[in-house]
């Protein structure tokens, strides 16, 4: 998987998947720099837009885990 801000969000492509594109969240975006981090299974999206003047309102760090069937 690769994880990236598309469209302003952060999310990921599923290379095993063709290619699929999803959003992790819609509703805060990453910093303007590299901070979406996979480690150990799980991805860590820090805070980073404190002091941006973007249109998004939520800052805040954020931990995803993967979904267990």
């Amino acid at each position: 998987m690769l994880f990236s801000r598309l469209s302003d969000y952060p999310g990921f492509i599923d290379l095993g998947k063709g290619m699929n594109k999803e959003n992790l969240v819609e509703i805060t975006r990453p910093g303007c720099w590299i901070n979406i981090i996979p480690v150990g299974g799980i991805v860590l999206v820090p805070e980073a837009g404190s002091g941006c003047s973007c249109e998004y309102s939520i800052h805040a760090s954020m931990g995803f885990l993967p979904i267990k069937n």
